[in-house]
């Protein structure tokens, strides 16, 4: 279990999602397609805990706003961005915007890994 404290919340999140989340997020996933770059990695947490447009049980519920994803809601108050788009079941960015999207995308990843070693450390 990944535990860690964001905006005074106590966030778990089971080791299984937390890799698939961090699939989601390498940019090495990524697929040109029609002018944008596409990761087809759906969002774990949303595909366990989304129910009708509700995400009740989900440990990211806590910062959803309107129909934003929890977990998009909490990588752009990690790293904000307008580039990269986040759905339920994919992430996606212009082509031009293709290097900066993935910078974005590996400092997403160099996060999530810190967390993971202070995680270890405890």
């Amino acid at each position: 279990m990944i535990n860690f404290t964001f905006r005074g919340h106590k966030i778990s999140i089971r080791n299984d999602d937390w890799r698939k989340l961090k699939e989601r997020f390498d940019p090495e996933n990524a697929k040109e397609e029609n002018q944008r770059f596409l990761i087809k990695k759906g969002c774990p947490l949303c595909k366990k805990y989304r129910r009708n447009f509700s995400c009740e049980k989900c440990p990211l519920d806590k910062f959803s706003i309107e129909l934003k994803t929890g977990c998009g809601v909490l990588i752009n108050s990690i790293i904000p961005t307008d580039i990269i788009i986040f759905f339920e079941s994919y992430i996606e960015w212009n082509k031009r915007n293709n290097a900066q999207a993935r910078r974005q995308l590996k400092a997403i990843l160099r996060r999530m890994e810190k967390i993971e070693a202070e995680q270890e450390e405890k």
